[in-house]
Parts: structure tokens; C-alpha cells; sequence
């Protein structure tokens, strides 16, 4: 079994860089989620429309939400103590959304993703505070991956804020068991590579566990606010001998 960190020897808060983003590489063991990747793929395939039946303007179509109400283990992941720790949440933290790209999938619809913009206008939700991890499930090949502008940057075909810069993305090809951290504010979509699918990535909206300060009207169910009933152990993603059993 691979060494693991321990959540003592973890910083409490992750800092974002001047882009409005932060890197975490191998925040995961390979073995620790690689079984991930395939629960991924296969919920992919069953899943013809969203997780939970809604449509999102925002997203690509194929995109997955709310992976976490189908197996337990995509809601561990998204709370996870190592995350939540790094992400400057610890367990006072709520899980607004979750969505999953399964991948393998060519060639990656057209789709930019703003998650604060999407909270306010969609959910009535004030993003202050909020963060949106991005987990690699599995390795990105050269090219593939997960596009991210740049704070105060938005990608040259979409009408933006006046305040944003038309500009062109960064690549982050990581491998698998790594963690992005994001500012709500940034725009980012799946990467597709010439010669490798995009990788399956998971993303979760994380923000403070506070009094919600709603903006408008919140739609339901697109909605997920869910308190963390107890911590989390830092081996919980670990496959039980049941599962590894068949």
C-alpha cells in the first residue's frame, strides 16, 4: 500500500496563485482511486443525460451531475479531509455540486465553465469563499487535460465581463490523483488531445459552511448543500476487501 500523507502534516490553507488557481500533484495515490476511473466510465455509459436529471447550460454535453447520489465513494472524494484541508475548508464545509467527465470520450463537446457565474445566475448563490476541485482520475495524455484562464482572462469566443481580457488558456495535464484548486471566478474546460481522450475528471463546488447568502431564487433540484455529518477518515477511498473481492 502506498504512503499517504497524514492530515497533520497537511497546511490548513492552500494559497492561489496570481492565475487564481493551485496545483496539488498526486494529492491521491494512483491506487487509492484508479478503481475511480472506472466507476467513472461506467456511469458515463448509464447515464445518457445528467446524474440527476437536470440540463446545464454551462457544461458540455456528456458532462455528469451529481455523481455523489449514485456512489458514496464520489462523495467521500469530494469531502475528503486531505482536500478539504488543503482547499482551507477543514470540516467546516458544504458541497454545493458535484459533476463528473468520464473519460475516453472523443471529441469533447464545445463548453466553458464558470462556476461562480453559473451559482449566481442559476442557483441565486453567492460564490464568496467557494472553491471548485478538480480531481484527475486517471493520467492525461500530452494535450489532454483541463484548460484554465488565467484570473481576469475568458476565452476569446465567449462574451464576458468587460473587465476580462480575451486570451488564451493554460493546459494542465496531470496525472492521476492530482487536485487543482479554482477560484469560481476563472473559466476552465475539459481539454481533448490530438492523440489522447480527455481524462476522467471530477469536479466538486466546495464553499464555506455558514448561512447561505442567497442572490435570487434557488432552483431545485440543481441545488446540493450537504453539511459534513462527521469527518471523514483519510483512508476512506481505500476499495473495501468486499469490492476488491468482486
Amino acid at each position: 500500500m502506498t504512503a499517504l500523507a497524514s492530515i497533520a502534516a497537511v497546511p490548513q490553507r492552500e494559497a492561489f496563485s496570481g492565475a487564481g488557481f493551485t496545483v496539488l500533484p498526486r494529492l491521491f495515490a494512483r491506487e487509492e482511486i484508479g478503481w475511480l476511473a472506472d466507476e467513472a466510465r461506467a456511469i458515463g455509459l448509464l447515464h445518457g443525460r445528467h446524474a440527476d436529471g437536470t440540463l446545464s447550460p454551462e457544461a458540455p454535453r456528456g458532462t455528469v451531475f451529481g455523481p455523489h447520489r449514485h456512489q458514496r465513494s464520489f462523495l467521500d472524494l469530494a469531502l475528503h479531509p486531505r482536500l478539504t484541508a488543503r482547499a482551507g475548508f477543514g470540516a467546516a464545509v458544504r458541497l454545493h455540486q458535484t459533476r463528473l467527465w468520464p473519460g475516453g470520450r472523443r471529441p469533447v463537446p464545445a463548453g466553458v465553465w464558470c462556476d461562480g457565474e453559473a451559482w449566481q445566475r442559476l442557483d441565486g448563490l453567492d460564490p464568496a469563499g467557494a472553491v471548485t476541485a478538480v480531481v484527475f482520475l486517471e493520467d492525461a495524455g500530452p494535450g489532454a487535460g483541463l484548460f484554465v484562464w488565467a484570473e481576469g482572462t475568458a476565452p476569446r469566443d465567449r462574451a464576458a465581463q468587460a473587465t476580462a481580457i480575451p486570451a488564451s488558456p493554460m493546459l494542465l495535464s496531470l496525472p492521476a490523483g492530482s487536485v487543482v484548486l479554482i477560484r469560481p471566478t476563472l473559466f476552465h474546460a475539459v481539454a481533448d488531445g490530438a492523440a489522447h481522450p480527455a481524462p476522467s475528471l471530477f469536479f466538486a463546488g466546495l464553499v464555506p459552511d455558514e448561512p447561505p447568502r442567497p442572490l435570487g431564487r434557488r432552483r431545485a433540484p440543481f441545488v446540493v448543500e450537504l453539511p459534513v455529518a462527521a469527518p471523514r477518515s483519510d483512508d476512506c477511498l481505500w476499495p473495501t476487501p468486499y469490492f476488491v473481492a468482486g
